[in-house]
């Protein structure tokens, strides 16, 4: 048999596996990657190849092992770790790796997960791109927690979008009520969970065009 043969069949041994990840022959290590019987110390060992296909194929496979995810989310191909981020099965421990990615594109793809946990939200919502800010404060399942951290931001437009949503605890408001852009207090005024106190504040202290009411 051939190496190539080798690395496709099921019942070739962990060792002879081992073996086979020291061939510099792509079309080796991309039957290796394919192949579910290939054990996890091998799928990252041949992921040292820097070539995307490799990972690719790596991280398309139905189920990854944690040693295998941490090795993909260190891999130097955005597009790879992107894909990474999108899996349905990566543990949340992960998931926050990949929120710490040095790539905004990453923060991007890993924001399109249906779900995403409070502490996952909660690394993204300090991330340095303001648009990713902006990303966490729209999610359907921002937490009050998440919205309290996002009201300290420095951007104005991510405190707007915190002062209007229906999830943002009123203390939050009262924080917001202070704030020197007028839009944001505008969104407090306007916002049905602020205070009434808040909302008396805010009524007498319109702004110069009058908005708050």
């Amino acid at each position: 048999l051939t190496p190539r043969q080798l690395a496709r069949r099921v019942d070739t041994t962990p060792s002879e596996f081992r073996v086979l990840a020291e061939s510099e022959d792509f079309r080796v290590r991309k039957a290796l990657a394919r192949n579910r019987s290939v054990p996890d110390d091998v799928l990252v060992h041949i992921l040292v190849d820097e070539r995307p296909r490799i990972a690719y194929l790596v991280c398309s496979r139905p189920s990854l092992s944690r040693a295998v995810c941490r090795a993909l989310a260190r891999h130097p191909d955005i597009e790879v770790r992107s894909h990474l981020a999108q899996r349905v099965d990566l543990p949340e421990a992960l998931q926050r790796v990949v929120a710490r990615d040095k790539v905004v594109h990453v923060h991007y793809a890993l924001l399109k997960r249906q779900r995403l946990s409070e502490n996952v939200l909660t690394v993204l919502a300090r991330n340095s791109e303001p648009l990713v800010r902006h990303a966490v404060a729209k999610r359907p399942d921002v937490s009050a927690a998440v919205l309290s951290v996002l009201a300290h931001d420095t951007d104005p437009g991510v405190c707007r979008l915190v002062s209007t949503s229906d999830r943002v605890p009123a203390s939050v408001l009262d924080h917001l009520a202070h704030h020197p852009d007028t839009s944001v207090r505008v969104g407090v005024a306007q916002n049905p969970r602020s205070s009434s106190a808040t909302r008396v504040l805010l009524s007498n202290a319109p702004d110069e065009e009058g908005r708050y009411s």
